[in-house]
């Protein structure tokens, strides 16, 4: 071979190497291999590039591209400015379209009822204008809990369902112009609207926050609205206990303990855990593991206990479902598991699998949040199962913490695999 010709080859070598302004390189796949990783970088080192077209062909390919967002985080640190702006438009945009994806994706969950998974979705995704997506999934399900709750287990004038928040009762607060708060936050915006839509890990609103705003709200973690005042809250979903001082006319959907320190007035309560309520003024229907009323008022209620799925319309998350059932007991002695939950199985070609996760591991922290060990099995147990719903929720690459045996491992679930 010639010199011009090993040259020429050469030349041509470097060429194809290169990322092509015309036509982008094809999406990278999923655990994003050592070709990919170069190509990655050679596409965000463009970003600087003097031509315009160059860096404009760069950007363009970036932004369908996910995959690239830990290179762009770490050109957020480069000395080229340039470099630093377009990669921070980059991964703006990269989260955008994450968050609509999230979003549209609490509706398709809102049709099964899985409210719990719905309401880590809108708190996890917030300040955008597809927000709505995850109110009016949320809304949908109290209207469903309320039909259902309403006609098929009593007759006659059970709830006054002019005063309550679904269709037809002029109370739908998503066509009132609601004002959106999102937690944590000392005050509630002081204007004269009393609509609100309120969304956080924890909410907890006393007299001076609240007293008897008519509101959405939306929690993760746990809700409490102890205001002295009648709360006139319309749909409190939470993702675990919730606590009110006295509430009428709401829909109340938690994945917890309920707790109404006075009373109800007509409400639908529907607890995964026990409802404990000092009285009840009007007809409510309460769903729930277990009820009590200290000092009576039961037999106004409409009481189910034990339902799985309640009314046949809410559907708790369920770990088993996504991949790993687990237990926060020894199925061979009754044991309480120490420090976690012990894994009872792993579905194959899931993303547990994938990790190494095994039967017999103990799983002692989910994405750095360590399982909650006081208290009953069954509080371990959703401690564990709140933790990883919040990861899954996150849609991010996380960590599970894992005793096997006598080691302690670290093992990473890629939710892109």
């Amino acid at each position: 071979m010639t010199r011009a010709a090993l040259l020429l080859t050469v030349l041509i070598g470097l060429v194809l190497t290169l990322p092509d302004a015309r036509a982008p390189a094809a999406d990278a796949p999923s655990g994003v291999g050592e070709a990919d990783r170069a190509r990655i970088e050679r596409w965000v080192a463009q970003l600087g590039a003097d031509d315009f077209d160059a860096r404009e062909a760069a950007a363009n390919w970036l932004e369908d591209h996910p995959e690239a967002s830990p290179w762009l985080r770490k050109a957020l640190q480069s000395d080229n400015s340039e470099v630093c702006k377009r990669a921070r438009d980059i991964l703006k945009s990269l989260h955008r379209k994450h968050a609509r994806r999230e979003l549209d994706k609490a509706l398709v969950l809102a049709k099964d009822g899985q409210i719990d998974e719905v309401a880590e979705l809108l708190v996890r995704w917030q300040g955008y204008d597809d927000s709505r997506k995850g109110w009016e999934a949320v809304y949908n399900v109290a209207c469903r809990a309320v039909d259902a709750a309403t006609p098929a287990y009593v007759s006659g004038d059970f709830l006054d369902l002019k005063k309550f928040p679904v269709p037809g009762s002029g109370n739908n607060l998503l066509t009132a112009q609601p004002t959106e708060v999102a937690f944590p936050y000392t005050t509630i915006p002081e204007t004269n609207k009393t609509n609100y839509l309120m969304r956080g890990e924890e909410i907890e609103l006393g007299d001076r926050l609240f007293g008897g705003r008519r509101s959405m709200i939306v929690a993760t973690r746990k809700a409490r609205l102890t205001s002295a005042e009648m709360v006139l809250a319309d749909i409190v979903v939470c993702g675990g206990p919730v606590r009110v001082n006295w509430i009428q006319y709401s829909v109340i959907i938690c994945d917890g303990d309920f707790t109404a320190l006075s009373g109800l007035g007509s409400c639908v309560v529907i607890a995964r855990g026990k409802v404990t309520c000092a009285r009840s003024t009007a007809a409510d229907f309460i769903c729930a593991r277990e009820v009590e009323f200290p000092y009576g008022g039961k037999e106004k209620c409409v009481v189910r206990t034990g339902d799985a799925t309640p009314l046949g319309v809410i559907h708790w998350f369920d770990p088993a479902e996504a991949g790993v059932e687990a237990s926060a007991v020894d199925d061979h002695d009754g044991s309480h598991v120490a420090d976690g939950v012990l894994v009872k199985s792993v579905t194959k070609d899931k993303p547990f699998a994938a990790a190494g996760l095994q039967a017999g591991d103990v799983i002692t922290a989910v994405a750095d949040e360590k399982i909650v060990a006081e208290g009953k099995a069954d509080e371990q147990f959703d401690s564990f199962r709140r933790s990883l719903r919040k990861a899954l929720a996150a849609d991010e690459d996380f960590a599970l913490t894992v005793r096997r045996g006598d080691k302690t491992l670290e093992l990473t679930v890629h939710l892109s695999d």
